[in-house]
């Protein structure tokens, strides 16, 4: 039986140290080709996977990132339509948003609007560090605080990406209270 290609996720910048894989069988090996080389793989737990550089590995501006799915002896092709790396970003990096909600109790914010692969970092009033994260590559993640978020409290959120920081921290919107009452759930 022959197996489809599996598909890689992009947009894919030369800050990433893993790409994203969807469409493989669980169980079947993956391999994650740069330019027809391998640079990434493992064995597939879900449909939709994040696979590792191999260490020492980076991705360079116009690089073809496949991927291929090995099972019962049988190898797919390659993904048809490779994503392409895009250019490093240039200084001085966009400000991230806030895309969620901020409440008095959030434990959990989301950033957008980052560079693929980029850390991002958010800090209160003091300079502590409330949160880490490493945006996806839609440019989004998800992070949790710790501990959550203070009546009234500000957070700010920073992105660095390849050897670049952005130059002012993106404020987050204040912080307003969570419903009274909560809305009966629908089953």
């Amino acid at each position: 039986m022959a197996l489809c290609p599996p598909s890689v996720v992009g947009p894919i910048s030369p800050c990433v140290n893993s790409v994203r894989v969807q469409n493989q069988l669980i169980g079947a090996t993956v391999a994650v080709l740069r330019n027809g080389a391998q640079v990434a793989g493992g064995l597939a737990t879900w449909t939709d996977q994040t696979f590792d550089l191999n260490p020492g590995v980076s991705l360079n501006s116009n690089d073809k990132i496949s991927a291929t799915q090995s099972s019962g002896g049988t190898t797919s092709a390659p993904t048809p339509v490779p994503v392409v790396v895009q250019h490093a970003p240039a200084a001085p990096l966009n400000s991230v948003t806030f895309a969620s909600a901020v409440l008095n109790c959030s434990n959990a914010l989301l950033i957008s609007g980052a560079v693929p692969g980029a850390d991002i970092t958010l800090t209160d009033q003091h300079g502590n560090i409330r949160g880490t994260g490493v945006a996806s590559q839609d440019g989004s993640v998800g992070i949790a605080i710790a501990p959550q978020l203070g009546n009234g409290e500000i957070l700010h959120a920073v992105q660095s990406a390849c050897g670049l920081t952005q130059p002012a921290p993106t404020p987050s919107p204040l912080p307003t209270e969570p419903p009274i009452h909560l809305p009966p759930p629908i089953v």
